[in-house]
């Protein structure tokens, strides 16, 4: 809706504005300056548009239309935050930044309105969204985590139970911002992050208590060896950086002693310490090299991604050549016809495209051609997620340029041509992480979005659970 008028003797010109400051009681100060413009406005987004056009136009380097306050992205940061914006940044409908415009016409007051909206009294807020088909794995807040994200899943040999794992985190940001207290008796017993666990045995209708299974490390990514009837786990050693794996004999249940795979015999120090995935590391199935286990990893933002392999059950591993230069998160898949597909992130490296890289091994994943980009698979910049299932190939991710939002499925019969999609949420969406089903009918899907527990533009508040028939 648009603003309630606010008195001539508060708008004046522009150059009246700049001595106006928020200060920290700023609900009271708001109130004191336009006394029943306040409470003719609608909403709380009528209250920081308000202050948009009082308080910050002057010092906002804008086109003197009338302002508008927006929890979105800006030129080269997707990252959702309060900002006051011209009319000229904005899509037709004024929901969000234009990305593709370029414009530069804002300025950024997250703090300011963020301290504004803690102070609107509204009525409480909806319950989250409700998905038919879904249901919720990961909240803020258990077990004293104030955020829990980074989620990944696998089948395992028993062709029953899910493996649902995330990063744990003592701490909020990146996407998550719940907005109760984040802290409680529990929490003194986390690390900075930790690895989680859910275990579900009915096909993710319900799932097990929060488990910890691994103390001072992220990304956990797991890979059934059907030789060895084992579960494979590996993630990230914070601190000191290092590649840890563990496995599981008994679906999940437990798990070993977790031990480095660096060193002499296994990876080079130029191979160790990345950040797996995120998602899950594979096992071919076909030709020469089949039973090898593979993951990919990325070492730094948009630096390198690098994969490695084992063809003794993860007793020892070697690394491929050579890197995929400037990639980041990403997943590898094996297609129909035996070749192993890259997936990954970019920093939207083809601006022609905003989408998804790929790369190609034809050796089992020990060497890899150059680096493509698939334009159909859109994307801002965020992990995916990729899976075979039978003769068909998947593929799931936020479907936008800019924004972590519209998720969609995919199917592909050679992860080049993509035959068919359907939409997963048109929401906020963010990391994902594909899995088989014991039905084959069907695949799963962990994801991300957003949620009442959380502050506005959350795309990574919680995760949810769903599946879908394969052939949508």
């Amino acid at each position: 809706s648009a603003p309630p008028p606010v008195p001539a003797s508060i708008v004046g010109k522009r150059g009246r504005m700049a001595n106006y400051r928020v200060a920290q009681n700023t609900w009271a100060l708001l109130a004191a300056s336009f006394g029943t413009a306040l409470a003719r406005a609608s909403d709380c987004q009528d209250l920081a548009t308000v202050y948009c056009n009082n308080y910050a136009l002057s010092q906002c380097d804008a086109t003197p239309h009338p302002l508008i306050a927006l929890h979105s992205g800006a030129k080269g940061d997707p990252i959702p935050e309060w900002r006051c914006y011209s009319p000229l940044c904005l899509n037709t409908n004024h929901s969000s930044y234009n990305a593709s415009s370029g414009c530069t016409e804002y300025c950024s007051r997250n703090e300011q309105i963020t301290s504004i909206l803690a102070s609107c009294k509204l009525p409480p807020a909806p319950p989250p969204p409700v998905f038919a088909n879904a249901t919720e794995v990961f909240t803020p807040g258990e077990a004293g985590y104030p955020c829990i994200r980074v989620p990944s899943i696998a089948l395992a040999g028993d062709n029953i139970t899910l493996n649902a794992f995330a990063e744990c985190r003592n701490f909020s940001g990146d996407g998550c911002n719940p907005t109760y207290s984040t802290r409680n008796t529990q929490a003194s017993r986390n690390s900075n992050r930790d690895i989680c666990q859910k275990r579900s045995t009915d096909g993710g209708l319900t799932w097990s208590p929060l488990k910890v299974i691994a103390r001072n490390g992220a990304q956990g990514s797991p890979a059934y060896d059907d030789r060895t009837e084992k579960i494979v786990l590996q993630y990230l050693q914070l601190s000191p950086p290092d590649t840890m794996q563990m496995e599981s004999s008994d679906n999940g249940q437990s798990w070993s002693t977790p031990r480095s795979v660096c060193g002499a015999g296994s990876l080079s120090p130029h191979d160790c310490g990345g950040a797996m995935g995120p998602g899950a590391g594979i096992q071919l199935k076909q030709g020469p090299h089949a039973g090898r286990l593979l993951y990919i990893g990325h070492f730094g933002a948009y630096v390198r991604d690098e994969v490695w392999f084992s063809d003794n059950s993860g007793v020892t591993w070697t690394g491929a050549s050579p890197s995929l230069a400037k990639m980041d998160e990403a997943q590898v898949v094996e297609l129909p016809n035996g070749d192993v597909l890259a997936n990954m992130r970019t920093d939207h490296l083809n601006s022609s495209c905003k989408c998804r890289a790929t790369a190609r091994s034809t050796d089992g994943g020990a060497t890899w051609g150059p680096i493509t980009f698939d334009p159909v698979l859109t994307s801002p910049v965020c992990a995916g997620s990729i899976l075979r299932s039978g003769d068909q190939v998947f593929f799931s991710n936020p479907s936008s340029v800019s924004v972590r939002a519209h998720g969609v499925l995919r199917r592909s019969s050679n992860g080049a041509q993509w035959v068919s999609s359907t939409v997963i949420w048109n929401g906020l969406f963010a990391y994902s992480s594909l899995t088989e089903m014991p039905n084959k009918k069907t695949v799963g899907l962990l994801w991300e979005t957003d949620g009442s527990q959380c502050a506005p533009g959350s795309a990574s508040c919680r995760t949810l659970f769903s599946s879908y028939p394969i052939d949508f």
